[in-house]
């Protein structure tokens, strides 16, 4: 795209897809070629007559609380411990900051921020690796049309479930 169009700066905005894979993976090829896939349609949209935004800007950020789960107990980040994997990992670091004396976490300061062009377009950026169920949410609540939604935006501290996936049991 920034060959096409000199001068132009390409940035990527992901949206709430944390629950969902593409259906091809796993090689530099193939990510080239959904690469070249989104380059197309972005040249198809660059002719199809955009809609400059007229109005002005209001802008938002705001912190919530993403309160955790339950701990689990001395004895089960123990047993944890004991795997090779992340989760071995993340419990040997928790027995440690224990070992120290320090509390754990509770709950995770999560901004949120928000560009609003009057009716023309609002914007919504979500920190996190966040599942669909949040972007369909703000679709359901607002107006879809003129809403839309980034994540991974400002921070990335961790994998954002909805009430659903923590059902499914979780990442």
């Amino acid at each position: 795209m920034q060959k096409e169009h000199p001068g132009a700066i390409a940035l990527t905005s992901i949206g709430c897809g944390a629950d969902a894979n593409p259906s091809e993976r796993g090689s530099v090829e193939i990510a080239t070629r959904q690469g070249r896939q989104i380059a197309t349609e972005v040249a198809r949209l660059l002719t199809s007559g955009l809609t400059p935004l007229s109005a002005p800007i209001a802008t938002t950020l705001r912190r919530i609380d993403l309160p955790f789960d339950t701990h689990p107990t001395r004895a089960q980040w123990e047993a944890t411990a004991r795997q090779l994997d992340a989760a071995g990992h993340h419990a040997r670091v928790n027995l440690a900051r224990l070992d120290r004396g320090e509390q754990l976490q509770t709950a995770l300061s999560y901004p949120i921020q928000t560009w609003n062009f009057s009716d023309q377009l609002a914007m919504v950026f979500l920190p996190g690796e966040v599942v669909v169920d949040y972007s369909l949410r703000l679709k359901r609540e607002f107006d879809r049309n003129r809403i839309w939604i980034n994540a991974y935006s400002n921070d990335v501290p961790c994998y954002i479930p909805s009430e659903r996936i923590l059902k499914e049991g979780g990442y």
